[in-house]
């Protein structure tokens, strides 16, 4: 989503592999549909998040159109430089009623130069993203899906061979009551 040109042929194939996912997602009972925001493309990043909106806007009256208008889910990307930090996705997210946050840990990690050891960064991110999500709606976060991309590092290391542990998710401390949950 966010392409420059909302009718090239990047776009065309972008919406029909949302839609096919789509389709498949409400025939099977999937509950969400996770999806890269896209890129910045030379843009502001807000222009680029406008971009994104408008778009996910039109894809969702087309999927309403077929009724496979399932709940999408905007996954935090890996790359500083790109469209997709928690900030973005939050704000894609704020902006429309049908996309959820998805947290990806190892992402973060990788982008706040090693900053998720301890419980704080977790809690501190899990809060934001039930800030933008209706009450009793779990923040989806995958954490051990995939290789973990290593802060500093021109390499991605399976999990448990570098610095991202998901220990720290089991704390429990006053200031991380969305951990608590």
């Amino acid at each position: 989503m966010g392409h420059l040109e909302p009718s090239g042929r990047k776009f065309t194939s972008a919406v029909g592999a949302l839609d096919r996912s789509a389709g498949i997602a409400a025939a099977s009972g999937a509950e969400l549909v996770v999806f890269h925001p896209g890129f910045l493309l030379g843009r502001s990043r807000e222009d680029a998040i406008t971009a994104v909106v408008e778009q996910l806007e039109t894809l969702r009256e087309r999927l309403e159109r077929k009724e496979r208008a399932v709940p999408f889910g905007i996954e935090v990307m890996g790359r500083v430089r790109d469209l997709g930090s928690v900030d973005d996705v939050l704000e894609i997210s704020r902006r429309t009623t049908w996309v959820r946050p998805v947290l990806d840990f190892a992402h973060m990690h990788a982008t706040s130069d090693g900053a998720f050891l301890d419980v704080e960064p977790f809690a501190e991110a899990l809060e934001a993203a039930d800030a933008v999500l209706e009450p009793g709606r779990p923040v989806p976060h995958p954490l051990l899906g995939h290789r973990v991309r290593e802060p500093k590092r021109d390499e991605a290391l399976p999990y448990g061979e570098g610095t991202l542990r998901a220990d720290p998710l089991r704390e429990r401390s006053p200031a991380s009551s969305a951990l608590q949950r």
